[in-house]
């Protein structure tokens, strides 16, 4: 799943960036929630500061959980929307 991520940049220009959450994580864009989570929680394991002494590993842990939350969010709307769609 490819995200259009806006940040706000040098003179009120906003810079836009993709990020595929489900490469950040290591899943198939075609994921369930169980597989997302799983891989959300084991890069968590690997990177949280408080036990990786990797100097990126704060970085990572930040961009599993926000792509973990983005997904969550994205595969809950989905399935609302075919839930409405297919009563």
């Amino acid at each position: 799943m490819t995200v259009l991520d806006w940040q706000f940049g040098i003179n009120g220009v906003f810079n836009m960036t993709y990020k595929d959450y489900c490469a950040v994580l290591g899943v198939q864009r075609d994921a369930d929630a169980d597989q997302i989570k799983k891989a959300y929680r084991k890069l968590a394991r690997q990177y949280h500061p408080d036990v990786s002494k990797e100097p990126n590993a704060e970085a990572q842990f930040k961009e599993a959980g926000e792509a973990y939350a983005t997904l969550k969010i994205l595969k809950s709307a989905r399935r609302m929307t075919n839930l409405a769609n297919n009563p």
